[in-house]
């Protein structure tokens, strides 16, 4: 279900100027502290974006990127695809309420990169939120 009060959105959605993500079904739409947070009952996403302000090499930005990530990260996954370098993981982390682990991922080009989380309630949406990482795209 979703909110009537917040704009929805889906299909290919240019969140930024340069980057944009796939999505494959409606979801209501946010901005939280300048990221853009997209969500229906039981999936919310996060999407930060982060500029390569020191016009660091694509590999320098890509491992200063995903330096220090928890030790408890599980599910690590690396791919590179049209110029994007995509990384993932997952993350069980304390919560009040019922999330089952944190889905966490970057895509990171020469330009810059975007930091996306998405937390579910159930592990039936795992897979969409791999798909959301893997259809980051850059203009």
């Amino acid at each position: 279900m979703l909110h009537p009060n917040f704009p929805t959105v889906e299909g290919r959605y240019k969140f930024t100027d340069s980057w944009s993500v796939f999505l494959p079904e409606k979801l209501n739409r946010r901005l939280d502290d300048g990221d853009v947070v997209l969500w229906k009952r039981g999936f919310t996403v996060y999407l930060a974006a982060w500029d390569n302000d020191k016009d660091l090499p694509i590999e320098t930005l890509y491992e200063e990127t995903v330096y220090g990530i928890s030790s408890s990260a599980y599910d690590i996954e690396e791919e590179i695809k049209d110029g994007i370098r995509y990384f993932s993981y997952r993350l069980i982390e304390e919560s009040s309420d019922e999330r089952v682990a944190a889905f966490y991922g970057y895509a990171v080009n020469g330009n810059g990169f975007i930091q996306l989380a998405v937390y579910i309630d159930s592990e039936e949406n795992i897979d969409t939120a791999r798909e959301l990482l893997w259809s980051l795209e850059s203009a």
